[in-house]
């Protein structure tokens, strides 16, 4: 989901790939980009990203030029000559890897306390849990 957001647009940045939509997304992800992506930035300090990013952008374009394995299902030259070198940008794609939650607020700070009015109801959650499993 995460390279989906970052390509095609999101509540961050909306601009995302011009041209890089939900289907050619998924084909990268087949590529292995979307775990290598997510990869680095679990693991790799903030000032090794600009380093991978480079790599990793080569390697698209490289797949968009010859599409290797056929998962895109055509070349796509001019995506791969458009993409920009400032994509992703490292400050959204860590937003997504680590996003600022309730309980990574309550570690931040151990003086805050967090409460709930009442329990969640699981009944009118358990739709919505379903309808992402459908997209997965």
């Amino acid at each position: 989901m995460i390279p989906i957001s970052l390509c095609s647009g999101d509540d961050y940045d909306t601009s995302g790939m011009t041209g890089c939509g939900p289907a050619i997304t998924k084909a990268l992800v087949r590529y292995g980009f979307g775990r290598s992506l997510y990869e680095a930035g679990e693991n790799l300090s903030r000032d090794a990203l600009p380093a991978f990013f480079h790599n990793w952008r080569n390697e698209i374009r490289h797949e968009l030029r010859t599409d290797s394995k056929g998962y895109i299902g055509s070349k796509r030259r001019a995506l791969a000559l458009a993409m920009p070198e400032a994509f992703p940008y490292i400050d959204i794609m860590l937003s997504y890897i680590h996003p600022l939650t309730s309980e990574s607020a309550r570690h931040a700070s151990d003086s805050l306390k967090l409460t709930w009015g009442k329990e969640p109801d699981l009944g009118k959650l358990a739709p919505t849990c379903e309808q992402v499993r459908a997209l997965l």
